[in-house]
């Protein structure tokens, strides 16, 4: 009985364990599976990574340094940037532009011919300089401009009449100009600084450049007058033109040293009117002297 109750009590327990359960199928391992298991080894997975990657405090060094240098450089630029835009003022331009026809004409007036002006100080108005269009004793820069742009048409023909006029010839000329007045703003803004005189730089620029008027007059009288005319024009350019330097920019600056920075400035632009107008006359001189020459000869023949 016993026996025959364990035996229907196992059969009756398979019956409950295989119905609430239903046998599940183990799939047979094979050799790919049994070799891609991992192994573990004194409770270590081998598979793993043995460490991972570790900071470098370099890094963090160069990443500070880098920065750092970084800001530095913005903060230098920034400084310089600062530092131009208060020397070279963009809006500042339009003041020396403020011109009209009749300051024109009284200004050239006063460049060839500044003997018989008295007063020499220029005018305020609201406690600031009167523009150029309301004090012809103003500086400007429309005739600088407009007297450079002409001085380099006037040489080229001049060239062009001589059969010597090259476009490296335009470009040459435009250039060494420009880079001869550059020069002389620099130098004059050095001059400034070391004296200790304020001289505006658009100033400077417009006190270098009115020797270009002076310059086409000497020209345009030497091709009217010959050799002669460009003695005479010549002197009496270069003492206009270091007249009224030295008197326009005295009164214009305020300093104790006013005067001696004025007569240098004064001195430089007179020798370089020489210099510039005898070398812009090279192309004419040729052509006067062989001209001058040939009717020397023409009439010892008919002679």
């Amino acid at each position: 009985f016993f026996v025959d109750m364990n035996a229907s009590g196992t059969q009756s327990n398979q019956f409950s364990s295989s119905s609430i359960y239903p046998p599940t199928t183990i799939p047979p391992l094979s050799q790919h599976s049994i070799q891609n298991q991992p192994s573990y080894e004194f409770g270590m997975h081998q598979n793993a990574p043995l460490s991972q990657p570790m900071l470098n405090p370099s890094d963090f060094q160069g990443t500070l340094v880098a920065n750092a240098m970084s800001l530095a450089a913005q903060q230098q630029i920034g400084d310089v940037s600062q530092k131009m835009q208060g020397l070279l003022n963009v809006g500042q331009l339009k003041y020396y532009f403020d011109v009209d026809n009749r300051y024109v004409a009284k200004k050239l007036q006063l460049i060839l011919c500044p003997f018989f002006q008295r007063e020499w100080s220029r005018g305020v108005k609201d406690e600031k300089f009167m523009t150029p269009r309301e004090d012809k004793r103003a500086p400007d820069l429309y005739i600088p401009v407009m007297a450079l742009v002409t001085y380099m048409l006037l040489l080229s023909y001049i060239q062009g009449a001589t059969g010597k006029f090259t476009a490296r010839h335009l470009s040459v000329l435009c250039s060494s100009t420009i880079g001869l007045l550059l020069f002389e703003t620099l130098v004059g803004k050095l001059g400034s600084f070391l004296t200790g005189v304020q001289v505006p730089i658009y100033e400077l620029v417009a006190w270098a450049s009115y020797k270009f008027v002076s310059i086409i007059f000497v020209i345009l009288v030497t091709l009217l007058a010959r050799s002669m005319g460009f003695y005479v024009a010549l002197t009496w350019a270069g003492i206009s033109l270091f007249y009224f330097t030295f008197r326009s920019l005295k009164a214009s600056v305020q300093s104790p040293k006013s005067m001696m920075f004025s007569l240098v400035v004064a001195a430089l632009q007179a020798l370089l009117l020489i210099f510039l107008a005898t070398a812009g006359i090279d192309g004419i001189s040729g052509g006067v002297t062989n001209t001058s020459h040939s009717k020397d000869v023409g009439s010892e023949n008919k002679g």
